[in-house]
């Protein structure tokens, strides 16, 4: 498995994007950056694609 595919990434997405205020928006990017992976934004993308827990 690739090291941006580890869950440790997904789950730093998904914590990261559950801090997002309701009605406020955060880009890819910005999430990439926040989560100390600047340039990973369509790994963040990703990773929202495969999200078990939508909400």
């Amino acid at each position: 498995m690739a090291p941006d595919a580890s869950e440790g990434f997904f789950e730093r997405v998904y914590g990261m994007v559950e801090q997002v205020p309701c009605g406020m928006l955060a880009t890819y990017g910005q999430i990439a950056a926040l989560i100390g992976a600047p340039g990973r934004a369509r790994h963040v993308g990703y990773a929202l694609h495969a999200n078990p827990r939508p909400g």
